[in-house]
């Protein structure tokens, strides 16, 4: 395909979503390694994609062999605190009229400094186009004129009946001093990365940054104070299934999607009612927890294995009905659904530390251990007992505490004896952990 006829941009984030996720968290395929899964023509174009729209220190292009390339992303997590994959939106949704007639009109509206009429825009837009190019007609201006009043960017006042005009928008910022700017910077710094929805966050940003630098002429430091931990940038690459998600779960509407779970063979066309968004932060799995429609029991679906996601019609599911499903996950530790006539299990688990330089411990423990209960034996040694779905579930959390536990009771599970041989298996490959 020439460079010529390659568009970049896409109409649907669906486009790039599955195979931006191969390259982040495997970095391992290379364009033969997937043809199975997708075509080779698909990978070339996801590929040509990604790779421009990421910077050039985020993208490892290796060869594996001189036949096969591996491309994988790659960051430093103590210089980086944004989430560069937000990039990856910037190709979506728009096409080269969009992006003309956008900067065209402000550029109108600002070099005259006064409210114009759609006719003297349209004239101005048109004059600014190159010889070669086709013209703008007056509603493909009204509707973006429209579009962009509703964002907030533009003011349409109505001076009669048959006329109506346009001025950019007064400055949001205008009456706000520099230092508390750059508060609100650090604040939405914060939380468009830990918010269940990061993209308009990372675009707020980036337009606080931009507006500083260049409306208010300040000096912004480079530097990042915010570090997070279990800080899964993948996550993002779900934005618009969680904003569609949660905005059908605040409406009570159903949702329409096609979901395709580790078992199945085959694509699925589901329609569900939501009930809860779960997200782990600790490995970075998100769920909707939802009931198919026409089915009693709920289920968990996987964020990442839902694409081409819809609002549907309104939900039959009451409110007396969300609280009910509710005691399905109440002792769920990630996402396991507690089903009719299952039992809890319990786990108990002695924890030996050094009370003087190892008191941290505890501290993660009771910061951690969610709805679990701690009791202090003796000096050093705490016994930790918590009932949950899925005892299976606790394993990579008590993994993570090697060398202060022990297990002493595990209802239908022998976790002592797994933890073990996943720690011996861990020394074999990797010889010191």
């Amino acid at each position: 395909m020439g460079d010529s006829k390659f568009n970049i941009n896409i109409r649907d984030y669906d486009t790039i979503r599955s195979v931006l996720r191969d390259f982040y968290i495997y970095g391992c395929f290379s364009r033969n390694d997937l043809k199975k899964i997708i075509s080779e023509r698909k990978y070339d174009n996801e590929r040509r994609r990604i790779i421009y729209s990421l910077k050039a220190e985020y993208v490892d292009d290796m060869n594996r062999n001189n036949r096969n390339k591996n491309i994988r992303i790659v960051y430093d997590m103590f210089k980086i605190a944004g989430n560069f994959l937000a990039d990856t939106y910037l190709i979506s949704r728009f096409n080269r009229n969009d992006v003309v007639l956008f900067f065209l009109t402000l550029q109108a509206l600002n070099g005259y400094q006064k409210s114009l009429g759609i006719n003297d825009i349209i004239d101005i837009v048109n004059e600014a186009l190159p010889t070669d190019s086709g013209l703008f007609e007056e509603i493909t201006l009204r509707r973006k004129l429209d579009e962009m009043v509703d964002e907030g960017l533009l003011t349409k006042a109505q001076l009669d009946k048959r006329t109506k005009t346009y001025s950019v928008s007064e400055d949001t910022f205008g009456d706000i001093l520099d230092e508390d700017l750059s508060s609100l910077l650090d604040a939405v710094s914060f939380f468009a990365n830990v918010s269940p929805i990061s993209v308009p966050g990372f675009y707020l940003l980036e337009t606080l940054s931009n507006y500083m630098k260049y409306e208010r002429e300040s000096k912004i430091s480079s530097e990042n104070i915010f570090m997070f931990k279990h800080y899964h940038l993948h996550k993002i690459i779900d934005d618009e299934v969680v904003s569609v998600s949660l905005q059908c779960l605040y409406a009570n509407r159903n949702i329409k999607f096609i979901y395709r779970g580790d078992s199945d063979e085959m694509e699925n066309h589901i329609t569900v009612a939501p009930l809860k968004l779960l997200s782990d932060y600790q490995y970075g799995r998100q769920y909707l927890f939802a009931v198919k429609v026409g089915e009693k029991n709920p289920q968990m679906f996987r964020i990442d294995k839902i694409k081409n996601i819809m609002p549907d019609v309104e939900s039959k599911i009451s409110a007396d009905d969300h609280v009910e499903y509710q005691k399905y996950i109440e002792k769920s530790w990630s996402a396991t659904i507690l089903k009719d006539r299952s039992r809890l299990e319990k786990v108990e688990v002695d924890f030996g530390i050094n009370e003087d330089s190892e008191y941290y411990i505890i501290e993660r423990l009771k910061r951690e251990g969610k709805w679990g209960e701690i009791e202090q034996l003796e000096k050093g040694v705490y016994l930790y007992r918590v009932e949950v779905a899925n005892v299976a579930e606790l394993i990579p959390w008590l993994r993570s505490f090697a060398g202060f536990i022990k297990i002493r009771r595990c209802d239908d599970y022998n976790m002592q004896d797994t933890l073990k041989n996943e720690w011996k298996e861990l020394l074999e490959k990797y010889e010191t952990v």
